[in-house]
Order: structure tokens, then sequence, then C-alpha cells
């Protein structure tokens, strides 16, 4: 049986724009770490000019289309999914535009802090 996990993208507002469920490999040495990765590529931009350099969101709602684009790469594994129901997860990735929250499946956070401090938290987490 797998690790679910559900990765929730928040927009400027901290309205759910996004539920992401993860089918298996959701702790934070799994998908926690691609996560990461993927945050600490992205430069966070409020009205795209065409000029930045890198990849860019334009927003969180950018963003969230991104992060779909970036996990979903075959049938399965990962679905867009209602926030407002438990889906069973373990593990719990809320994405606001500064900071990540982690909790597990007793709401107990883990880890609460910003995206560039995220990663090393993955990177040295026990699960």
């Amino acid at each position: 049986m797998g690790t679910r996990a559900l990765v929730k993208v928040y927009d400027e507002g901290n309205d759910v724009v996004s539920c992401i469920y993860s089918q298996w490999d959701g702790y934070p040495s799994g998908l926690g770490v691609d996560l990461a990765a993927f945050l600490n590529s992205i430069k966070l931009v409020n009205g795209y000019t065409g000029k930045e350099m890198g990849p860019v969101a334009n927003g969180m709602g950018c963003l969230a289309g991104q992060l779909v684009v970036h996990l979903k790469k075959q049938v399965g594994s990962y679905y867009m999914v209602s926030p407002n129901q438990d889906h069973g997860e373990e593990y719990t990735y809320d994405i606001y535009q500064n900071k990540v929250r982690v909790s597990n499946h007793d709401k107990e956070v883990l880890y609460l802090g910003p995206w560039d401090g995220f990663s090393e938290f993955c990177n040295g987490s026990d699960d």
C-alpha cells in the first residue's frame, strides 16, 4: 500500500486553488523532495512581462497549474480531488506564496517555514 498525500496550493487570499492527491511515495523524503525542488526552481511574480529569466509563475494559480504539469506524467499516481474530504492521506503539503506547511494524518505540523528551508527539512526527514 502506498503512502498517500495531499498537496494543496493556496492563492494570495489563502483559498485553495488546487488539491492534488498522490497515491504513493507521499512522505517528505519522496514527494516532499520533489515538491521542494520544484518550488525552489520557480520565481513567483505578480505580473508577467516576458523579460523574467528562468522558470516563472505569475501568481499562485499559475504555480498550481505548473505543479500539476510537473507531477502528472502518466495515467494514475496523481489526481485532482476535493480539498474538503478525507482521502486517507498520511501527509498534507500546504503551499502558500511564502511558506510551506507539512502535517501528518494526526494534523501534527511537521514543518512550517519558507520554501527555501523546505528542501532541508525533506532531505533530513526520517519520515
